[in-house]
């Protein structure tokens, strides 16, 4: 039973960091989707575009599709 606490603290941990960047990944696509949508409204579709392109390209940087 000892031996499993530091294993139950270290999955904790992990669960909890994994928590933060879910939240943090879904704060950005809001504040994203925001801007997307407030370029949308005022008619600047060709700037929404480049932002969208910009925030694509920026992901396959990173290496995630």
């Amino acid at each position: 039973e000892m031996a499993e606490r530091p294993l139950l603290t270290i999955a904790a941990r992990a669960a909890s960091a994994e928590a933060e960047r879910t939240a943090r990944f879904r704060h950005d696509q809001r504040n994203h989707l925001q801007v997307v949508l407030g370029l949308v409204e005022r008619g600047q579709t060709g700037r929404a575009a480049d932002y969208v392109r910009d925030l694509r390209r920026g992901i396959a940087e990173e290496g995630v599709e």
